[in-house]
């Protein structure tokens, strides 16, 4: 400790106990420290940067988890308490550390995020190279090679204490988790200090897309009293669904049903086209249930429905352009036998509108 404190070395995590990172290990160090320093359990919550690298019961959690005494790292001299730990060998993406009281909860805890260093440099050179971001909201989040990059400016403490979530939606639902395919999305969530940092430039955070085909994401904040405090969503697939438009009108091809929306069948997709249209008529939920001809292609939990669940929202699946709304969603690849879809009103309980089609191969 005295040799990194002589190199000018800055303490990683700065709290009831200082953390430095010196070559892959976490050093504490606390002076002056009493007993009482060092009777409650360390905790080390390790986020990697690639969630395979975890081991199979860390996986559903997405961190690997330590706790250790600091008697049993460490000692306690005249200079203070030290104790030290060894990161797992992957490549750590962040870690939260701190210490526990059992039935009481976390004494102190501080976080620590590898990428985030690098995160005002790669927001100024997006912003020089006149990238927009994907998402305009109370945060802007842009798309950088299958990254997701957070920024607020004129940041307070405040807009970092909310947990934030994402909902990626896969082009493909078979590239998602068995237990997220009922669903439809995956869902993941992360502290700001956990994957980012606040400088004086603003709060910056980042989160990696996962490395299947991602058709859209939905993001924002929430707070387990209050729920959401902000959302917003953005559509990879959206950019080529004018050219669809054109296509099938050039082909002739008519819609499968005519209702608020007209909606199409292309092969594997349904597209969804309004004209006109503005931002009221996309705001509602899109529910989409498909029957197959075979109740066994379900997913175990959708059998005993028998249809499978492919609700989404606008933000993720579609683009407003021209007074035009389009949306666009792939379809299972089982043989299909019926499809009902619309959207729904949660305010009043009722279909905003409902069509159902057979579905002829």
């Amino acid at each position: 400790v005295a040799d990194l404190r002589g190199r000018g070395v800055e303490p990683a995590v700065g709290s009831h106990f200082d953390v430095y990172l010196d070559d892959g290990r976490l050093i504490y160090f606390k002076s002056p420290c009493v007993a009482e320093d060092v009777a409650e359990p360390f905790f080390l919550h390790v986020h990697p940067a690639d969630a395979d690298d975890l081991p199979p019961p860390r996986g559903e959690a997405r961190f690997d988890s330590f706790s250790f005494g600091l008697l049993d790292r460490g000692a306690m001299s005249g200079d203070g308490c030290f104790t030290s730990f060894d990161l797992p060998d992957y490549d750590v993406a962040s870690f939260t550390t701190g210490q526990f009281v059992h039935g009481d909860g976390n004494l102190w805890e501080g976080a620590y995020s590898f990428v985030a260093a690098e995160l005002p440099s790669i927001v100024e050179e997006l912003r020089e190279r006149g990238a927009e971001p994907a998402v305009r909201s109370y945060f802007d989040v842009y798309s950088d090679d299958g990254r997701l990059i957070y920024f607020r400016s004129d940041c307070a403490a405040a807009d970092a204490d909310a947990s934030f979530f994402v909902h990626v939606h896969p082009d493909d639902l078979d590239d998602l988790p068995l237990d997220r395919r009922s669903l439809g999305f995956d869902s993941f969530s992360f502290g700001l200090l956990d994957q980012g940092v606040m400088s004086g430039d603003g709060c910056f955070a980042s989160f990696d897309l996962p490395n299947y085909q991602v058709a859209g994401f939905l993001t924002g904040q929430f707070q387990r009293d209050e729920g959401n405090l902000w959302e917003d969503g953005h559509s990879f697939t959206a950019a080529e669904l004018p050219d669809v438009a054109d296509r099938l009108r050039r082909r002739g091809v008519e819609p499968v049903a005519r209702s608020y929306f007209d909606v199409y069948l292309d092969g594997d997709r349904l597209i969804y086209v309004r004209e006109p249209c503005d931002a009221s008529d996309v705001d509602a939920e899109f529910f989409l249930h498909v029957v197959p001809s075979d109740v066994s292609d379900l997913p175990p939990p959708r059998r005993e429905s028998g249809f499978d669940n492919l609700d989404f929202v606008f933000d993720t699946r579609g683009l407003m352009f021209d007074g035009m709304c389009m949306a666009s969603i792939g379809l299972p690849d089982y043989k299909m036998e019926r499809i009902r879809t619309g959207q729904w009103d949660p305010e009043q309980q009722r279909d905003i509108w409902k069509e159902e089609f057979d579905v002829i191969e």
